[in-house]
């Protein structure tokens, strides 16, 4: 319904725009008029209107022209896409050639073809200086190597951290966990208890209680040889169990592996309850500070080792301290570690998510930057970093791209 009712195709839409206009054959005379009217803004030729039009039909056929040509131009483009990706290789090329040469170039050609015929009819005027001022300046803009500096995405974090989590679902004894506080190795940050640990426990203990009485009385002779092999495997596998359960309530106190800092934590209370997969707080080694930044294989020969760059986050702070490139990464990643990087979570990376893993869709490259100074930050955080490169064009950027595509479609 929507293509049928759309006024820049000569289906339905198109003749009831006609009829409401009272315009028969809007569009080739609306074409005529457009192309007149770019002649005349970009030459100045002082041609009359291929008809006689006031100055609100004049702008009203245009508008249609120029509308047209572009959804043309993009409706053309999205059929090339189409036919290349559902057809198979051989023919898709093919379609999608003829839909590119056909269809968008070969108008824009005879347009140019009709300017080169009228260059004997081209005088220098105000309106063809400013086009020709225009041309410059657009081939300058492509051609110079003006572009020095990228902006990446990048993260701050640490080489050494640790997100503590229950071992199972349990409630808040003691929380000793205060943001950006300095811990020491072995400190105890969290003390949790589980009911159902503990019930296990004492139950088990009442039974090893009375599994070693009757043991005493087996010792004493008191009862058969049979019952006393028994009562050894029972009191063995009872042993076992409450070995394994107190390794449970072991697991239950959290201590601080290394000495560092805490970064993100939960508001949790003596009495509160939480479950096996609550991230309950995160300690970050304030001396494993490392930033990295994603880049595109493209950008990789054109970046420059040991330059200084900035880092930017999120909440458009600024490190204090420099950083310098350190290396990049031989080859590209074959998955992201950090999801707020990555567009399936809004970050700046294009991925797919894959069993649990964020896959780039392009090939992108790991930077490491060095610190230069202390370490400012006390958590992960993301932002970007301007990294500085060889001067390039616009020109040689985009034929970078073009000859990438084209090797990463060439596999049949």
């Amino acid at each position: 319904m929507l293509i049928n009712t759309s006024p820049f195709m000569r289906f339905d839409g198109y003749y009831a725009l006609s009829d409401f206009l009272g315009m028969e054959n809007l569009q080739p005379r609306s074409f005529l008029v457009g192309k007149w009217f770019l002649r005349e803004r970009l030459f100045g030729f002082g041609f009359l209107p291929p008809e006689p039009l006031n100055r609100k039909k004049c702008l009203l056929m245009v508008a249609y022209a120029w509308s047209t040509w572009i959804y043309r131009f993009f409706l053309f483009l999205g059929i090339a896409a189409l036919v290349y990706y559902f057809a198979f290789k051989i023919l898709g090329i093919v379609l999608f050639l003829v839909e590119i040469i056909w269809f968008v170039l070969l108008p824009i050609v005879k347009e140019i073809k009709v300017w080169v015929s009228l260059r004997e009819k081209m005088s220098l005027n105000r309106t063809s200086v400013m086009t020709l001022l225009f041309f410059l300046l657009a081939l300058a803009a492509l051609v110079l190597p003006w572009k020095s500096q990228i902006s990446a995405p990048a993260v701050a974090t640490f080489e050494r951290h640790q997100t503590f989590y229950p071992s199972e679902s349990s409630r808040v004894v003691s929380w000793q966990v205060t943001p950006n506080e300095k811990v020491k190795r072995g400190q105890l940050l969290i003390l949790l208890e589980s009911p159902d640990v503990e019930q296990q426990i004492r139950l088990t203990q009442i039974k090893l209680d009375a599994l070693q009485t009757r043991w005493y009385r087996a010792s004493s002779g008191a009862v058969e040889l049979d019952s006393v092999f028994t009562l050894q495997t029972q009191l063995s596998r009872e042993q076992s169990r409450l070995q394994s359960l107190l390794e449970r309530r072991e697991k239950l106190a959290i201590k601080a592996p290394y000495d560092g800092y805490i970064g993100e934590w939960l508001p949790l209370t003596e009495g509160d309850y939480v479950n096996g997969q609550s991230p309950l707080a995160t300690l970050y080694d304030d001396e494993s500070l490392v930033v990295k930044a994603y880049i595109e294989g493209r950008i990789v020969p054109l970046l420059k080792e040991g330059s200084k760059v900035d880092f930017i986050g999120n909440d458009g702070e600024i490190l204090s301290e420099q950083l310098l490139i350190d290396k990049v990464l031989p080859t590209a990643i074959k998955s992201l570690n950090y999801p707020g990087l990555g567009s399936t979570y809004g970050g700046a990376i294009a991925t797919q998510k894959l069993e649990d893993q964020l896959i780039p869709e392009e090939a992108t490259y790991e930077v490491q930057l060095k610190l230069i100074g202390e370490v400012p930050l006390m958590q992960q955080q993301f932002g970007k970093v301007n990294l500085a490169i060889e001067p390039h064009s616009l020109l040689i950027d985009g034929l970078r791209r073009i000859y990438g595509v084209f090797i990463r479609e060439s596999g049949f």
